[in-house]
């Protein structure tokens, strides 16, 4: 009998959610056994709780719960985070002949702040029922919070694995025992034990035992009983069978002066009418270096502390009843109609480092030109060429940069790629093979050798008003702390990336028509198709503020118009590197659609991990925030580490190529990742030659003697050469899924629902328009996965049940259809191997 205390689990859940945690030795034991005085008092406790079992009763409840933790990298301060909550708690228990009923209310206020970002609020009301035997749940923050995972709003059916879906949950007072098979015991709601379990606990832990008398308010004279545990009762919290290393990890390493209170006011028939429980909880000078996979030792040291009153009454007569909810109507939503662009799968060049045609160690165009088979030959029929459909050229303007992005002139096609013509014969050549070209568009600044800067700083008038200028530096940075204000004689100019990249100023009306007439430059007269666009949330600040602000906003719309003016089809991607949210209300007015970082991170956290948990919580809000489709879904770009370099797997490198290549939105490939290049920052070393070959220094690159960069790590091992005609290569896997994908249109514009699977090693969703739908199911781990079921509510299949594989190991089940269109507890294979792809084909 009694409401969990906060600050058990949500400790794992709400603080740390994102390290993986080092095991420490377990803390020191308890005292050597209890007399038999005290050992009567813990029976006469869990006699108390047994009688509880079969009662009904209301309860109130408050807590408090405090935590603090800080972490050093290298012996150096690295971040801090504090968290502070009051939760109020009403709920109903109600015993049936089925079993028990439950409902609980609770309101959550509460803050956190971390080290660098702005103070965030964790107010939430919410309420969770059990109603013959499932769970229900609906919540809400009460003040919005961009930094908050989002929480269903609505009443909606919950399993277990929804509370790591929605870790916000987790502050409905921590309601995991309600899906333990023996929650009739209402000890079970203290850290999910039986009874059995709690007396051992008290029993082998115990510091001490205590009696003593009181008087409640409303008269009645109780008991008091007193249990003090020490820190090995910590370690029986861990659960090896939840997912939840971080959790288990933790409670194993608490210190000495880790300790909890529990204690009971019992009343002369023995009933337990308060409970009350006081948890201290220390980490300290925990290593966590190798698991969190940091470059230096990382120490995390952490204290919390949580305090909860329980106040029980005894519901007289016949109870109310608890219903179940009513569920909002399930809504299976339809695939609809997308533009061209959802039919293409992109391939992210730098032409620098593609292939170099002439023998002077730089990639060119016309090297491009000669290796466009092998990204796509133009026959259909053919699947030995990769087969994307459309490219994306890092900046090929005159630059006196090697990467491009600092542009000197927007007219003329950067020396060492060629020449205009050679531009305008690789769009005729990229065209008869079914390839769409966008190029890099850098509107938010040039380079300070651009002749507009040169004028400006030398104080002409007319162009003075291009760039940003102040004779007295204001005195902020930048968004991540740099220097964005730089000396020209005796000013300074405003450039936010660096002091070679002045930005432009949009404020200048006369600067938008420089731009207007590039653009047109570009579209009308040689050719291409669109344009990435290059960090424009930061296009036109206003002070201090540098991001995403109403100015930017609108000129974008404006360029919009004037884009699609020139050219309805024209392609716009925006590069909006900031959270989901934030991305959104670029989309559709503003640019055609906008690469989705959120959703990269959580593909490589979810494939590192070998957990589904955050891709599923990304994925569903991506779902539920863009227009259908209308966003670019990628790994890594230019700018990251690579994705072998960070997952350091071909395996997991293959499955994260299959989220990839199955999801909606329209996909983008940085060069080389399909071979699994390697490269950790800095720049150039994510940038380097492609590996073609196995040849000593050049890997195919170039026919001098050095390219422009050195080759990567691995280039003699991983190359298309070798990977070519190998069945099982990373490469072929890459083949094989864009060949796929333009084969099924349900996998390039089709509607997609998540499929709930019992184990969150395995990824799964269905895929699906009129014609055909697709049932996709990845294993995240380096193990097989067996014991598992996958549900969907809910979808789009009608009538028969056929199953057919399109891809990966077979033959498979085929699932039960419902009459929603979906299936429950099916299992297409006994067994799913390691870090395999399977997609199957429902009928």
């Amino acid at each position: 009998m009694g409401i969990a205390r906060t600050g058990s689990r949500r400790v794992a859940v709400m603080l740390i959610a994102l390290l993986v945690l080092s095991v420490a030795p377990l803390p020191a034991a308890a005292q050597d056994g209890l007399d038999d005085e005290e050992l009567a008092l813990i029976d006469r406790v869990i006699a108390a709780l047994e009688t509880a079992d079969s009662s009904n009763y209301t309860a109130t409840a408050e807590s408090q719960y405090d935590s603090e933790w800080t972490a050093t990298l290298g012996g150096e301060f690295f971040s801090a985070t504090t968290e502070s909550a009051t939760i109020q708690t009403n709920e109903m228990v109600i015993n049936t002949p089925d079993g028990l009923n439950f409902q609980r209310q609770v309101t959550v206020n509460g803050s956190y702040e971390i080290s660098d970002v702005p103070p965030g609020s964790l107010t939430l009301d919410g309420e969770i029922r059990l109603v013959d035997g499932t769970v229900y749940a609906r919540a809400a923050y009460a003040d919005p919070n961009p930094d908050l995972q989002p929480i269903p709003t609505g009443w909606t059916p919950i399993t277990p694995a929804d509370l790591n879906v929605w870790p916000g949950l987790n502050m409905l007072n921590e309601p995991a025992w309600l899906f333990d098979e023996n929650r009739d015991q209402s000890s079970v709601r203290d850290y999910g034990m039986s009874r059995d379990d709690l007396a051992a606990m008290f029993t082998e832990t115990a510091l001490s035992v205590s009696l003593e008398t009181d008087t409640l308010p409303d008269g009645t004279p109780v008991d008091v009983i007193t249990i003090v545990l020490g820190p090995e009762s910590m370690a029986l919290m861990v659960d090896e069978t939840a997912d939840d290393p971080i959790g288990n990890l933790l409670f194993e390493s608490a210190t000495d002066a880790s300790t909890r209170t529990f204690r009971y006011m019992v009343d002369e028939n023995d009933t337990i009418r308060v409970a009350e429980y006081v948890d201290n909880f220390e980490v300290v000078d925990l290593d966590i270096t190798e698991l969190a996979q940091a470059p230096e030792q990382v120490l995390l040291n952490m204290t919390t502390r949580s305090t909860n009153r329980v106040e029980y009454s005894a519901i007289d007569g016949d109870p109310v009843l608890i219903e179940a909810p009513d569920l909002p109507v399930v809504v299976v939503p339809e695939a609809t109609a997308q533009p061209w662009w959802n039919d293409r799968v992109f391939y992210e060049v730098f032409v620098r480092s593609f292939y170099d045609s002439d023998g002077d160690g730089i990639g060119d165009i016309n090297g491009l030109i000669e290796k466009l088979d092998y990204l796509n030959d133009g026959d259909p029929a053919t699947t030995d060429d990769l087969g994307i459909t459309g490219i994306w050229l890092m900046p090929v303007a005159q630059s006196p940069s090697y990467h491009g992005y600092d542009v000197m002139d927007y007219y003329t096609i950067e020396q060492d790629y060629g020449t205009n013509a050679d531009f305008q014969r690789l769009m005729e050549e990229a065209h008869s093979r079914g390839i769409v070209v966008i190029v890099d568009l850098v509107l938010n600044h040039t380079s300070v050798d651009h002749p507009w800067f040169l004028a400006a700083q030398a104080g002409d008038p007319q162009y003075e008003d291009y760039y940003i200028w102040t004779d007295d530096p204001p005195g902020y940075n930048g968004p991540w702390g740099q220097q964005v204000w730089h000396t020209s004689g005796d000013r300074y100019y405003f450039g936010l990336f660096w002091e070679g990249m002045p930005d432009l100023n949009y404020e200048n009306p006369v600067v938008t028509d420089e731009m207007y007439d590039v653009i047109a430059f570009w579209l009308d007269d040689l050719g291409a198709d669109g344009f990435r666009l290059d960090a424009i949330r930061h296009l036109d600040e206003d002070g201090p503020i540098m991001e995403n602000t109403p100015q930017t906003l609108a000129w974008l719309e404006d360029f919009h118009v004037y884009v699609h003016t020139l050219n309805p089809d024209a392609l716009t991607v925006g590069e909006i590197w900031d959270s989901s949210d934030a991305v959104v209300p670029y989309v559709g007015d503003r640019v055609d659609i906008a690469f989705e970082f959120d959703l990269a991170g959580a593909i490589l956290d979810s494939v590192r991990f070998g957990s589904s948990n955050a891709l599923v919580r990304q994925m569903s809000e991506v779902l539920a925030l863009y227009p259908d489709g209308q966003y670019a879904v990628f790994l890594t770009n230019h700018d990251q580490n690579r994705v072998m370099s960070q997952l350091g797997d071909t395996d997991k490198a293959r499955v994260a190529a299959t989220i990839l290549l199955t999801s909606p939105g329209v996909p983008f490939i940085y060069y080389g990742e399909e071979v699994g290049m390697v490269g950790t920052k800095p720049d150039p070393e994510i940038r380097t030659p492609m590996q073609w070959d196995v040849w000593d220094t050049t890997g195919g690159f170039t026919l001098a003697d050095e390219p422009w960069e050195p080759m990567a790590a691995n280039y003699q091992e991983n190359n298309v050469a070798l990977q070519t005609f190998e069945p099982d290569s990373l490469l072929t896997h890459y083949r094989s899924l864009i060949h796929l994908r333009t084969a099924h249109t349900a996998l390039r514009t089709g509607a997609m629902l998540l499929v709930e699977s019992s184990d969150t090693h395995l990824y799964s969703f269905v895929r699906y328009d009129a014609d055909e739908t697709l049932l996709i199911v990845v294993n995240l781990s380096r193990n097989p996965v067996e014991d598992y079921t996958l549900s969907l509510d809910a979808g789009p299949l009608i009538g028969g049940e056929n199953a057919a594989v399109l891809y990966g190991p077979g033959p498979v089940a085929a699932p039960q259809i419902n009459a929603s269109g979906g299936f429950a507890d099916y299992v297409p294979l006994e067994r799913i191997p390691a870090f395999s792809s399977i997609m199957i084909q429902l009928e």
